[in-house]
């Protein structure tokens, strides 16, 4: 048999299975996704909980991400530097279980609130928001814009988190921030790790760039032409979150399954918490902490001794540092959380301990907005 002959022999074979598994994957992918989107946080958040990021009088009020600082802060900009409360949090503040239309957030009815009295607020979280990524996000927002208070929940599950996601990562790019950043510890430790990443390697002030050009107009071209790959997005969530649930049910692990304090997490968070006090220190801004509303189960998702001992050592530092502190974690009664749902077994009363109900919502705003208007 002829040398080519034989190659291309060889060439069929070994590539033959990847052809066909590929169409395989394509075609599932297709019939997937095809005519639906995929929202990525319901996802994440369980089959009962939805997103809602609050929205008052056509202006958006409650943001995600640094890139949309000017969206969400812009149009408030008739509010006084003195009278405007920054709110962060994880998605606690944007998850609402057995959502209904017309039902809106905490975030949507704390602004209302503050409004009628003269003041304004803003909000921020992402799920599973670290205080590494608050502490980003306070430095950056604050070189652009003025606050006089933030609202800074504290939640033990946050503690655990050490990932800095891109969308907030890429605030270091501002002009200014990185500067700031490294007038702490955790600050330096935070760009010397994001140093390696493709983010913080690319200019704030990109100039014409053949490779970028050209990729653009092939995922243009590609988006117009193929729905694959314009659910290509979601197609990526999708595999990440069947792997996560698959994780969980191999491991047993589910909503209520006790998470224990990691102690890497929560020293850098640790530190990032005590950084963010000193910046607003710095800045001027009132901080004003609150112990996050946790479901009243006779068992909750924490190891008791270690919750405990966290409580005491935050009490102990809001003492010292002079910081306000509030312990709303049985402000929401029972009948206010609701269930996610389970999206590996089917079941519909996972519950879940972190995102409560409208009703809920609407007590914490209510809470926070006597707080901070001193009633």
């Amino acid at each position: 048999m002829p040398t080519s002959a034989r190659v291309s022999k060889e060439l069929m074979y070994g590539l033959g299975p990847l052809v066909i598994s590929s169409i395989i994957a394509l075609s599932f992918l297709f019939y997937h996704f095809s005519g639906q989107g995929t929202a990525f946080d319901e996802l994440a958040l369980g089959p009962r909980t939805a997103t809602v990021y609050g929205v008052l009088e056509g202006d958006p009020v409650h943001c995600l991400k640094f890139a949309d600082a000017d969206r969400c802060l812009v149009p408030g900009a008739e509010f006084s530097a003195e009278s405007v409360t920054l709110w962060f949090g994880n998605s606690q503040l944007h998850g609402m279980n057995d959502h209904r239309a017309g039902q809106e957030a905490s975030s949507t009815q704390l602004t209302r609130i503050l409004r009628a009295a003269g003041r304004n607020a803003i909000t921020f979280s992402q799920p599973n928001a670290s205080l590494q990524e608050h502490y980003i996000l306070l430095e950056a927002l604050s070189e652009r814009f003025r606050f006089d208070t933030l609202l800074l929940p504290i939640i033990f599950d946050d503690f655990r988190e050490m990932k800095i996601r891109f969308d907030v990562l890429e605030a270091v790019l501002y002009p200014g921030v990185k500067d700031v950043l490294a007038s702490s510890e955790i600050g330096r430790q935070l760009i010397s790790e994001a140093t390696g990443t493709d983010i913080l390697i690319q200019p704030v002030d990109q100039t014409f760039s053949l490779q970028k050009n050209t990729e653009e107009w092939i995922n243009t071209r590609l988006d117009d032409i193929s729905e694959i790959w314009r659910t290509r997005d979601e197609a990526r969530l999708s595999i990440y979150i069947n792997l996560y649930n698959l994780r969980n049910l191999v491991f047993d692990i589910n909503p209520s399954t006790k998470r224990p304090m990691l102690e890497g997490a929560f020293d850098r968070n640790w530190q990032a918490l005590e950084a963010i006090i000193a910046v607003a220190r710095r800045r001027g801004i009132r901080p004003v902490l609150y112990i996050a509303p946790l479901r009243p189960e006779d068992e909750t998702l924490y190891i008791p001794h270690e919750y405990d001992s966290f409580k005491a050592r935050l009490t102990a530092f809001a003492s010292t540092q002079m910081v306000e502190l509030y312990n709303l974690e049985n402000l929401v009664p029972l009948e206010e959380w609701g269930y996610m749902g389970a999206v590996v077994t089917g079941e519909d009363q996972a519950i879940d301990f972190m995102h409560f109900r409208f009703e809920g919502h609407r007590r914490l705003a209510q809470e926070l907005s006597q707080i901070i208007l001193g009633r």
